[in-house]
C-alpha cells in the first residue's frame, strides 16, 4: 500500500499523478469492479485514498436495475435457461391448471388407471331365469357413466369361465358394478376391473 512517507516538498503534482496511473494498473479489487485512486493535494503531507466501488450504484452498493437483473425476485419474474436442483425439491405447488403448469405427484397419480382384482362367487347370481345379476363392490367406482372409463377383464384362469357364461358389466353406481351373465358358472370367476378417469 502506498504511504505519504517522503512526498512532502520531494514530488512534484505531475510526479505523483503518474505514479497514481501506474499503481492503478497493478491493483484489482478483490471483489470486482472498478478500483478509484483519488489524490489530495495540499502543503503536505501529500495522502493517497483508495475507494472501491463495487457498483454505480456507489461504494458497496447495489441499484435496484442491477439486482433485478442479477437476481429472481421473491414475486414475479422469469427464469431462463435451465434451474438444476441439485436434488432439492419444489414444495407447495399449486394444482396444475394449464397446459405448462407443473403436475404435482398427486396429480400424475390421480390420472393413472386403477386396477381392481374382484371375484364374482357362483353362488352371488340372482334370478330365476337368465339374464342373471350379480352386484359386486369396487371402491372408487362413480356413479356417473360419463366420468370414467370402466374395463372389466377375467383373470386367465376364469377367462374359459367366464366367456362360457357370456358374463357382461352392464352397470355401474357409487362404488358398485353389476354383472349379468346368461348361464349361471359352477364357480367362481376372478375379474380385473380397470378404471380410468375421463378428464373433459
Amino acid at each position: 500500500m502506498p504511504t505519504t512517507e517522503g512526498y512532502n516538498g520531494t514530488f512534484t503534482g505531475p510526479q505523483i499523478d503518474e505514479a497514481i496511473a501506474k499503481t492503478k494498473n497493478t491493483i484489482t479489487a478483490s471483489n470486482g469492479g472498478e478500483l478509484d485512486i483519488a489524490e489530495s493535494l495540499g502543503t503536505g503531507p501529500y495522502v493517497i485514498e483508495f475507494t472501491e466501488e463495487t457498483s454505480s450504484g456507489g461504494s458497496g452498493g447495489m441499484t435496484e436495475e442491477e439486482a433485478d437483473a442479477r437476481y429472481l425476485k421473491l414475486a414475479g419474474g422469469t427464469l431462463t435457461g435451465a434451474v438444476d436442483m441439485g436434488g432439492n425439491a419444489v414444495t407447495n405447488l399449486p394444482a396444475p391448471v394449464n397446459d405448462g403448469d407443473v403436475a404435482r405427484k398427486a396429480d400424475v397419480e390421480a390420472g393413472k388407471p386403477k386396477a381392481t382384482l374382484v371375484s364374482l362367487p357362483a353362488a352371488g347370481w340372482s334370478g330365476s331365469a337368465a339374464p342373471y345379476t350379480q352386484n359386486v363392490t369396487v371402491s372408487g367406482i362413480s356413479a356417473n357413466e360419463s366420468a370414467q372409463l370402466i374395463l372389466p377383464m377375467p383373470a386367465a384362469a376364469s377367462m374359459t369361465a367366464y366367456n362360457a357364461a357370456g358374463i357382461q358389466c352392464t352397470g355401474q353406481a357409487a362404488n358398485t358394478l353389476t354383472f349379468q351373465c346368461q348361464t349361471k358358472p359352477s364357480a367362481a370367476i376372478s375379474v380385473y376391473v380397470t378404471v380410468q378417469e375421463v378428464r373433459a
